[in-house]
């Protein structure tokens, strides 16, 4: 972060999300999600929206199964 006149300025890298599948399998791993709670979102994702692809999905799927 630059620092001019006393204010923090974010850099655009700084900003950037964390993609949702990955914030479900953390919620998932902290136990504040059930793992089919989680299933059904990313179904969600995959099958309504289009927003994950098959092969993503099955990645994320392995991880579930890791806890």
């Amino acid at each position: 972060m630059d620092e001019r006149k006393g204010i923090q300025v974010a850099k655009s890298h700084d900003l950037t999300p964390e993609p949702l599948p990955a914030i479900l399998i953390k919620a998932h791993k902290n136990d504040r999600i059930s793992k089919k709670k989680c299933k059904k979102l990313l179904d969600t994702l995959l099958v309504e929206h289009y927003w994950l692809s098959t092969a993503n999905y099955r990645k994320i799927m392995q991880e579930l199964e890791k806890k």
